[in-house]
């Protein structure tokens, strides 16, 4: 009981003499109101979920899937039995899975088995993922298709446009895509834009680029 009493009287001394003591009582139920009502209405603000806060202590692994399906994809070339694995991830949606899947069924890939059957589920597959917008599928699909291999009928149609929105930075379909301006196969011939196609692939490795341009293109 004492103990009340004496906060109490110090908190009447307090009140009394020390003017920043009255307006701390006042200022702090007001301002605990307001970060109340904030928090409530403003849920931008408001502190992150465990799981959230938990990832920020970890090191980010944007292509952490990508390694996985790329350890499964080199695994299931030399067994078979895992391509069932990587065709159930592929069934599921799972774009980068369906991107693996027709590279496995693709001869370019994996002449050991090829057949018809499977080169034309590899074309399917790619076919699915382009929907989905994959470069990489772009890319694959547009080089198989002008391959004149495989008893694939040539398809610049199709290719083309692919190969042109997959160029990017990839040099292997920069330096198709420029081999084809420079024949005019497919398309116009177009030197300068062939040029253009094999120094970009040539700069970024590619030793095919490097040849041509140094044999007089």
């Amino acid at each position: 009981m004492r103990s009340g009493q004496t906060l109490l009287i110090r908190h009447g001394a307090a009140w009394m003499t020390d003017r920043w003591y009255r307006r701390a009582c006042f200022i702090a139920p007001q301002a605990l109101a307001l970060l109340l009502i904030v928090l409530v209405v403003v849920p931008d603000i408001t502190l992150p979920p465990l799981a959230v806060a938990a990832r920020w202590s970890h090191a980010y692994k944007p292509n952490a899937r990508a390694l996985e399906l790329q350890a499964l994809f080199d695994q299931a070339k030399a067994d078979a039995s895992l391509e069932a694995k990587m065709l159930q991830f592929s069934n599921a949606g799972e774009i980068q899975a369906m991107q693996f899947m027709a590279r496995l069924l693709d001869p370019r890939e994996n002449g050991n088995r090829a057949t018809p059957e499977r080169t034309q589920q590899a074309i399917a597959l790619y076919r699915k993922a382009i929907a989905l917008n994959s470069r990489p599928a772009m890319a694959n699909l547009g080089l198989l298709l002008i391959s004149n291999r495989f008893g694939i009928p040539l398809n610049y149609a199709e290719a083309i446009p692919l190969l042109e929105q997959s160029a990017g930075d990839n040099r292997g379909v920069q330096r198709e895509l420029g081999l084809l301006y420079r024949d005019g196969r497919g398309v116009n011939i177009d030197r300068e834009k062939a040029m253009v196609l094999l120094q970009s692939a040539a700069d970024r490795g590619d030793t095919e680029a490097k040849r041509i341009l140094t044999e007089g293109f």
